[in-house]
Protein backbone atom coordinates (compact mmCIF):
# COMPACT_ATOMS: atom_id res chain seq x y z
CA UNK A 1 0.00 0.00 0.00
CA UNK A 2 1.16 3.49 -0.65
CA UNK A 3 2.14 5.79 2.20
CA UNK A 4 -0.75 8.14 1.41
CA UNK A 5 -3.29 5.34 1.67
CA UNK A 6 -1.82 4.09 4.96
CA UNK A 7 -1.83 7.61 6.40
CA UNK A 8 -5.45 8.20 5.35
CA UNK A 9 -6.48 4.99 7.16
CA UNK A 10 -4.36 5.71 10.20
CA UNK A 11 -5.85 9.06 11.30
CA UNK A 12 -9.48 7.89 11.60
CA UNK A 13 -8.32 4.76 13.39
CA UNK A 14 -6.37 6.77 15.96
CA UNK A 15 -9.33 9.13 16.42
CA UNK A 16 -11.64 6.16 16.99
CA UNK A 17 -9.25 4.72 19.57
CA UNK A 18 -9.19 8.04 21.45
CA UNK A 19 -13.00 8.25 21.44
CA UNK A 20 -13.34 4.70 22.78
CA UNK A 21 -10.73 5.40 25.45
CA UNK A 22 -12.51 8.58 26.56
CA UNK A 23 -15.87 6.78 26.77
CA UNK A 24 -14.40 3.93 28.79
CA UNK A 25 -12.70 6.34 31.20
CA UNK A 26 -16.00 8.14 31.83
CA UNK A 27 -17.74 4.82 32.47
CA UNK A 28 -14.89 3.62 34.69
CA UNK A 29 -14.94 6.85 36.72
CA UNK A 30 -18.67 6.46 37.34
CA UNK A 31 -18.25 2.83 38.36
CA UNK A 32 -15.40 3.70 40.71
CA UNK A 33 -17.42 6.50 42.29
CA UNK A 34 -20.49 4.37 42.94
CA UNK A 35 -18.34 1.42 44.01
CA UNK A 36 -16.63 3.67 46.54
CA UNK A 37 -19.96 4.90 47.84
CA UNK A 38 -21.19 1.32 48.25
CA UNK A 39 -17.95 0.35 50.01
CA UNK A 40 -18.12 3.25 52.47
CA UNK A 41 -21.82 2.64 53.12
CA UNK A 42 -21.23 -1.03 53.87
CA UNK A 43 -18.27 -0.34 56.15
CA UNK A 44 -20.29 2.33 57.97
CA UNK A 45 -23.06 -0.22 58.53
CA UNK A 46 -20.52 -2.78 59.75
CA UNK A 47 -19.17 -0.24 62.22
CA UNK A 48 -22.69 0.45 63.49
CA UNK A 49 -23.23 -3.29 63.90
CA UNK A 50 -19.95 -3.47 65.84
CA UNK A 51 -21.34 -0.95 68.34
CA UNK A 52 -24.36 -3.18 68.92
CA UNK A 53 -22.35 -6.36 69.58
CA UNK A 54 -20.24 -7.17 72.63
CA UNK A 55 -17.41 -8.81 70.72
CA UNK A 56 -15.77 -5.57 69.58
CA UNK A 57 -14.22 -2.63 71.36
CA UNK A 58 -16.53 0.38 71.45
CA UNK A 59 -13.62 2.69 70.67
CA UNK A 60 -12.83 0.74 67.51
CA UNK A 61 -16.47 0.72 66.48
CA UNK A 62 -16.91 4.46 67.04
CA UNK A 63 -13.68 5.21 65.22
CA UNK A 64 -15.04 3.19 62.29
CA UNK A 65 -18.29 5.15 62.35
CA UNK A 66 -16.45 8.48 62.35
CA UNK A 67 -13.90 7.45 59.71
CA UNK A 68 -16.31 5.81 57.27
CA UNK A 69 -18.95 8.46 57.92
CA UNK A 70 -16.47 11.17 56.93
CA UNK A 71 -15.44 9.17 53.86
CA UNK A 72 -19.06 8.73 52.80
CA UNK A 73 -19.71 12.41 53.45
CA UNK A 74 -16.65 13.17 51.29
CA UNK A 75 -18.20 11.28 48.39
CA UNK A 76 -21.53 13.07 48.70
CA UNK A 77 -20.21 16.58 49.39
CA UNK A 78 -17.45 16.24 46.79
CA UNK A 79 -20.02 16.15 44.01
CA UNK A 80 -21.25 19.67 44.73
CA UNK A 81 -18.41 21.29 46.70
CA UNK A 82 -15.09 19.71 45.68
CA UNK A 83 -13.11 22.01 47.99
CA UNK A 84 -15.07 20.80 51.01
CA UNK A 85 -14.48 17.23 49.89
CA UNK A 86 -10.74 17.84 50.03
CA UNK A 87 -11.05 19.31 53.53
CA UNK A 88 -13.03 16.26 54.68
CA UNK A 89 -10.34 13.95 53.31
CA UNK A 90 -7.65 15.93 55.14
CA UNK A 91 -9.61 15.41 58.37
CA UNK A 92 -10.43 11.74 57.71
CA UNK A 93 -7.04 10.82 56.25
CA UNK A 94 -5.12 10.43 59.54
CA UNK A 95 -7.93 8.35 61.03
Amino acid sequence: MSDLKVESLRKPTIATIWILLAESLITMASLLFFGGMLLQTSTLLFSIMMILTAGFSKITAWLGVVMHGLDLLHFLVGLFLPEMGVILMIIAGPL
